[in-house]
């Protein structure tokens, strides 16, 4: 018999003790295995008699209390039936995702009200509604990061590992495709995926050709931006005579959004930079941060770009694992907030040319909508 489990938030509840009457006759007293698991409703009780027989149901909470089990005196729940009312059960549907009517009730996998709001969404990038809650993947709150909160405008982790699609872990629905969704991990236009210590990241590769992922423009971003923090993870593998694109949703015509791009600086080439393009719909500024070349053999490196109009000077600061690297001085001063344009965002294509396409890997890309301290 399955029963239907609400309201029970206490996480200091081990499990409960079920004592089930049948007629004027206590016919079971048993234990649960465990709460429901997180976001179930239901928990399972064997019972070898008539289910339809059932005149009370009582849970009775089991907590610890000093390294002992004390089940509560008073029950939590009781239901007092009728004969007849509980309507039996003997079958489930045991599997929500085999295609197949377990319980012969005409319902099937998660149109069986057994199978709804049941269990979690153990694997968010498998295309399938684990919990069967009517969202799938990206799209189920299990699947929000846990370092994204409510100033997280996107969050990409790149833990699927495979496939031409990536989630937006902030939970905002700016999810990515790759190339022109219709290709192959590695075939252009699409990047590859390769393994990284506890996941997975992209790979621009370098051959001059048009690797690059896309964001389509949907709701959710805000038309102008007073502050905005952008961190990615990055290593370059081959630096050139130029800079590669790492983020540009701009519209340059109409002077709004923004591009960020890193390599070389200038002939000779000895220094490296990060480079940053704002518009504010009127103009678009740019603000370079130098680095030692040597920065680029690191390995994994770690960037993070902090802009907020709101104050006196140094509007635009940039950072990298070690800390600050520059500020933008009086640059950006009088700029105010950065227009944000109705156009896709593009992840690792040259706005110029494919010389200037991203040549290197990516992961741990975050766009939040206000300045946060590094």
């Amino acid at each position: 018999m399955r029963l239907l489990i609400t309201n029970f938030e206490d996480v200091d509840i081990l499990r409960f003790l079920v004592r089930i009457t049948d007629g004027d006759d206590i016919d079971l007293i048993t234990t649960t295995d465990g709460l429901p698991a997180f976001y179930s409703s239901w928990i399972d009780v064997v019972y070898p008699g008539d289910v339809t027989t059932i005149t009370k149901i009582e849970l009775f909470p089991v907590i610890e209390l000093n390294g002992e089990e004390i089940r509560s005196i008073e029950p939590a729940y009781t239901g007092i039936f009728e004969a007849g009312d509980i309507i039996a059960v003997g079958c489930v549907e045991t599997d929500c995702h085999d295609t197949v009517d377990n319980d012969g009730n005409n319902l099937t996998d998660c149109a069986d009200p057994y199978c709804q709001f049941v269990g979690t969404e153990v694997n968010c990038y498998d295309g399938v509604d684990d919990d069967c809650d009517g969202d799938i993947d990206c799209d189920d709150s299990e699947c929000i990061d846990p370092d994204s909160d409510i100033n997280t405008v996107l969050m990409y982790r790149f833990n699927e590992g495979s496939g031409n699609f990536t989630c937006d872990n902030s939970g905002n629905g700016h999810n990515v495709i790759f190339g022109d969704g219709s290709c192959t991990p590695g075939v252009e236009p699409c990047p590859a995926w390769v393994s990284n210590a506890g996941g997975y990241r992209i790979d621009f590769i370098n051959d001059l050709h048009t690797y690059y992922l896309n964001v389509s423009n949907d709701e959710g971003w805000e038309t102008e931006l007073s502050e905005m923090t952008i961190e990615v993870q990055i290593n370059y593998t081959s630096p050139g005579g130029s800079t590669g694109a790492i983020l540009d949703k701009s519209d340059p015509g109409n002077f709004e959004g923004f591009i960020l791009h890193a390599g070389h600086c200038n002939p000779p080439y000895t220094v490296a930079c990060w480079v940053i393009q704002l518009g504010n719909g009127t103009e678009f500024k740019y603000h370079r941060c130098s680095m030692p070349t040597s920065y680029w053999y690191q390995g994994v490196f770690n960037f993070s770009l902090v802009y907020d109009s709101s104050l006196a000077s140094d509007h635009l600061k940039m950072y990298d694992q070690d800390g600050l690297l520059c500020g933008s001085g009086s640059t950006f001063n009088g700029f105010g907030s950065i227009k944000i344009p109705d156009v896709d965002m593009i992840i690792g294509l040259g706005y110029y040319s494919p010389a200037l396409d991203w040549d290197g890997l990516m992961d741990n890309i975050i766009i939040s909508n206000i300045a946060r301290t590094i």
